[in-house]
């Protein structure tokens, strides 16, 4: 059976919605490349800190969409949303409510519309929860790196393999040892 992927575009730094990819021929180099790549950034916890994120209660964070009337001690979410700037700080207490907004933000239906409508592109939206009281795994810089690159793979990959054939000689050998999580450095 193939396997099929949802495929988007890239160009000029924009995301947009293309067509499916289906790949057949697992004997593929390119392929076999991309799943190894795939393989060796993905660890089992990976997931663990987002799946214990308690979900919040219903409308917990809906004041997010509304359109601030500047009376708040925080920035406004929507008009960050829809402007230029590329950073909005979250900070709190430990057990206020970080993860859970971010959770909530980084799976809510509305952020991708908003985003599409605004940017004119599909998002791709990557995560990684720090957990100081976790595992090293959970709160390493590195440990986030390798999280956020596996899931820029899983939704390019296409454009992935595009890459590995255009550029095949500098990342097949940049590549060719990267096997397991542990093979990966931020050096």
């Amino acid at each position: 059976m193939p396997n099929t992927y949802e495929s988007v575009v890239v160009s000029g730094g924009n995301v947009q919605l293309g067509d499916t990819y289906t790949c057949n021929n697992k004997d593929d180099p390119v392929r076999q490349r991309y799943e190894q790549i795939v393989s060796s950034t993905s660890w089992p916890q990976m997931s663990l800190r987002k799946n214990q994120i308690v979900d919040s209660y219903p409308d917990t964070f809906s004041w997010v969409f509304d359109h601030d009337d500047g009376q708040h001690p925080w920035d406004n979410f929507m008009q960050w949303l829809s402007g230029s700037d590329t950073t909005y700080w979250v900070a709190g207490k430990p057990g206020s409510g970080k993860s859970t907004l971010m959770k909530f933000l980084a799976s809510h239906s509305r952020i991708d519309e908003l985003l599409c409508s605004s940017q004119h592109r599909q998002p791709v939206i990557l995560y990684f929860y720090f957990w100081a009281s976790g595992m090293e795994m959970q709160r390493s810089l590195q440990s986030c790196l390798r999280t956020l690159l596996n899931q820029l793979l899983h939704a390019l990959p296409r454009e992935i393999e595009d890459l590995l054939k255009r550029q095949w000689d500098p990342l097949w050998t940049m590549t060719a040892n990267k096997r397991t999580i542990d093979d990966w450095s931020i050096r």
